[in-house]
């Protein structure tokens, strides 16, 4: 597997555990310590967005790399990735 591929997989990766992190959240209802009950269906939504993008992201594998166009001019680094998942994997597993 190439650098580039590694790298959206790992995106894909973080996408999808920040998408379940916050529906394990909403399925233990610890999401209304952080947020009011009004906004729980868009997290909902958010959750199901972010695995949706996350599947979308590894379908993508195959096409060759896109060109990035923002305002830094280049995608998250691998180290900017892990720094998202730990604190995501920490919650999944604490399940706090």
């Amino acid at each position: 597997m190439s650098g580039s591929r590694l790298h959206r997989s790992f995106q894909a990766l973080v996408l999808a555990l920040l998408g379940l992190f916050l529906l394990n959240k909403v399925w233990n209802g610890t999401v209304l310590w952080y947020i009011n009950s009004r906004f729980l269906p868009l997290t909902v939504i958010g959750a199901f967005g972010l695995l949706w993008l996350a599947q979308v992201r590894l379908a993508n594998l195959q096409s060759p790399p896109e060109e990035v166009h923002d305002h830094h001019g280049s995608s998250p680094s691998a180290w900017d990735l892990v720094a998202l998942v730990l604190p995501i994997v920490l919650g999944l597993v604490t399940n706090a």
